[in-house]
């Protein structure tokens, strides 16, 4: 949701030849490739723990796999 809002963002200022927008468009292309890198640690840190744990049963109401409540 939030990369989608970014990108279309970035195709309102695409073709602005203006500094400033083409410094606008730098930050929301890294800030697009930072919530990329962000995912996927997510995604590793969720492997790591269905791996050791089993599928996350706290969304039904169960305990976290690690951590305290």
């Amino acid at each position: 949701m939030v990369r989608k809002d970014i990108l279309e963002r970035c195709t309102l200022i695409t073709d602005d030849p203006r500094p400033e927008a083409r410094s606008v468009l730098a930050n929301n292309m890294r800030i697009l490739n930072l919530l990329t890198d962000a995912i996927l640690l997510a995604e590793d840190s969720t492997s790591i723990l269905d791996k050791a744990f089993g599928p996350s049963q706290a969304g039904k109401g169960g305990p976290p796999r690690i951590g305290h409540l």
